[in-house]
């Protein structure tokens, strides 16, 4: 939100409650789009709703997953929405959660910052894909570890997660201190923090997940725009996909946290999945330009029995089948901390949405029920 709305917004909510909160960051929502002065007419407003079997879905398989996330079969699932064919077939909500709630996605936040660089670069505020990281960080004259390798990485080899950097957040588990994430956020600049850590690789050789990079990211963004990603999304993504309300958070130097700061509805959540299923256009506005759309949802990282990385998003396993033997072709996604998940299947016109509270071991259930029950759903495959 703009940075007046966003003072405001926090000295009028220091001292007040949940409820209270978010009644108040709806209409802080408001204000930001009001505020934006270029923000266009909503692209997608309303979703169309139907029924699995007028879409060519079995509601028996659906209905019967639905129970499952009821007795916890997969953890602890919030929502769940299926689109086809551009219609809500399925929606449903668990353990007290409501569809006007607004989720924390964690790293989807990364997939959306994805997007924003990619407009950027369509509107030669970014001029290539090729300059140097580093470049968009005058203010950091001296940096820890210095290496010349740090200047040779490339925007492209951040999307990719290939910039060289030390860090672990997969290893380490977050609640331990020593986690590379948790000493990015204990840090008093996260930007600097990132930027001063030494080099384990050649940039571009070897794929190593970091949060971090993201952040960089975003506040690429900030100097390429002169605003925070936040401040770009707003009325270049949000507004067109009718997206009304959001929060995301910020570091200590108020950049937006690209890594995992977004907060959104599964409903708009799986409008921005929407977008991509579409190639980045809806009806007669184009939003991302159709060849980012294939090159971030492209694999560079994995093989056929691993997930593969795109640029901030997920690819599923080209082996991947559906529990029948249903062939969904390729499947990209954006994952979140907790089952916060966008699965975007282009080959049946297809978008699932989940949000979750599973941060305790594994959080890819939802793969797990989008292989058992809605591919095998699929009718017309």
């Amino acid at each position: 939100m703009p940075e007046p709305v966003r003072r405001d917004f926090d000295r009028v909510t220091r001292d007040t409650g949940p409820l209270a909160r978010r009644m108040l960051r709806s209409v802080a929502m408001v204000l930001a789009l009001a505020a934006c002065d270029s923000a266009t007419e909503p692209i997608l407003e309303q979703w169309p709703e139907s029924t699995p079997a007028a879409q060519q879905l079995d509601a028996t398989l659906l209905a019967e997953l639905t129970r499952d996330i009821e007795t916890k079969t997969y953890g602890t699932i919030h929502s769940l929405i299926v689109v086809r064919h551009g219609h809500i077939v399925w929606e449903r909500y668990f353990d007290g959660w409501s569809s006007d709630d607004l989720h924390r996605v964690y790293s989807v936040t990364k997939s959306v910052i994805s997007a924003l660089v990619g407009i950027a670069e369509a509107g030669d505020l970014i001029p290539s894909m090729d300059a140097s990281l580093l470049g968009y960080f005058p203010q950091y004259p001296t940096l820890a570890h210095p290496d010349p390798r740090k200047q040779q990485i490339t925007l492209e080899q951040a999307l990719m997660m290939r910039a060289g950097l030390q860090w672990d957040e997969f290893t380490v588990p977050y609640t331990d201190p020593s986690n590379s994430y948790r000493l990015m956020a204990a840090s008093a600049d996260w930007v600097k923090h990132v930027l001063d850590l030494p080099m384990v690789a050649d940039p571009g050789t070897r794929f190593a997940y970091n949060t971090g990079v993201t952040v960089l990211l975003s506040a690429v963004l900030t100097a390429a725009t002169g605003g925070t990603a936040e401040q770009y999304a707003a009325p270049r993504l949000f507004a067109p996909l009718g997206i009304t309300r959001w929060d995301w958070d910020r570091t200590p130097q108020g950049v937006s946290d690209g890594g995992s700061g977004l907060w959104l509805r599964p409903r708009d959540m799986a409008r921005f999945g929407y977008l991509f299923l579409n190639d980045g256009r809806l009806k007669n506005g184009r939003i991302v330009p159709a060849s980012w759309v294939e090159r971030s949802t492209r694999a560079y990282t994995g093989g056929a029995a691993s997930y593969g990385y795109g640029y901030q998003w997920w690819t599923l396993p080209s082996s991947f089948r559906g529990a029948d033997g249903t062939d969904p072709g390729a499947v990209f996604f954006a994952w979140g901390y907790g089952s916060q998940m966008i699965f975007v299947v282009p080959r049946f016109d297809m978008v699932v949405v989940t949000t979750g509270g599973n941060f305790s071991g594994s959080s890819d259930q939802p793969v797990s029920f989008l292989r058992t029950h809605i591919i095998p759903a699929v009718l017309d495959p």
